[in-house]
């Protein structure tokens, strides 16, 4: 995913009768990051009762310095995100976390059994950092979308199809795990996964709604059992 300069931004603020609205953090790579991104259209979904900020990053990934970047690295940036999030939001009540496909990349291949522990390292970072408002947030785990065969994908990307599978159910059990509200956009996409992306690694933005929609189910499921 090409890199692009980090900028944070809320994505929208709701019209609230009532109660006060959920905020929610997101962070995730270039799908989430696009104009038209899933986090975009989550955000369009849920306009009347969530503000959003979005801190996905093109080329971000869980703990790799993608690029040579430390920026693109979120282990090594998250206590900076929750500080920067807590001071525009004042209370974090759920963080989204989509991220996973860069980390799949050709360049890491040799590396693929970090990524799980990166996982859980960041879950951990997240519910052992000191929040100001005294409250835990509660971490939503999205599984990366698809990532087409290696016929349609250029040379740094190639091989990522394999590893991404291998790396869903592990995700699923990491989860279970540190009890993460779970979203799973991997499998519902893959079947028509060619219709949905523009080049393999990124959706079109059919695939962003459909994902966005598959993420606000969740959302909504987790906060009617509450």
């Amino acid at each position: 995913m090409r890199n692009i300069l980090f900028s944070a931004f809320i994505i929208i603020t709701g019209i609230f009768q009532g109660s006060r609205p959920e905020h929610l953090l997101v962070i995730g790579d270039s799908n989430g990051a696009s104009a038209i991104g899933w986090a975009v259209q989550l955000a369009r979904l849920r306009k009347n009762s969530d503000k959003i900020l979005n801190y996905s990053i093109s080329g971000n990934t869980i703990g790799f310095d993608n690029l040579g970047q430390d920026t693109l690295n979120t282990l090594k940036n998250i206590d900076q995100y929750l500080k920067n999030a807590e001071d525009s939001l004042k209370v974090l009540d759920k963080i989204l976390i989509c991220l996973g496909t860069n980390d799949c990349k050709a360049v890491f291949d040799s590396v693929q059994k970090q990524i799980p522990e990166n996982m859980e390292r960041l879950i951990l970072a997240i519910e052992n950092y000191p929040y100001v408002a005294g409250n835990k947030p509660q971490v939503i785990l999205i599984t990366p979308p698809p990532i087409a065969d290696d016929s349609v994908l250029i040379a740094k990307y190639r091989g990522g199809s394999e590893r991404l599978k291998k790396l869903i159910p592990v995700f699923e059990e990491i989860a279970k795990k540190y009890g993460c509200q779970f979203a799973d956009i991997y499998h519902p996409l893959i079947n028509n996964f060619m219709s949905l992306t523009k080049d393999g690694i990124h959706l079109n933005e059919k695939g962003y709604v459909e994902a966005a929609k598959i993420i606000n189910n969740t959302l909504d499921k987790n906060q009617n059992s509450q």
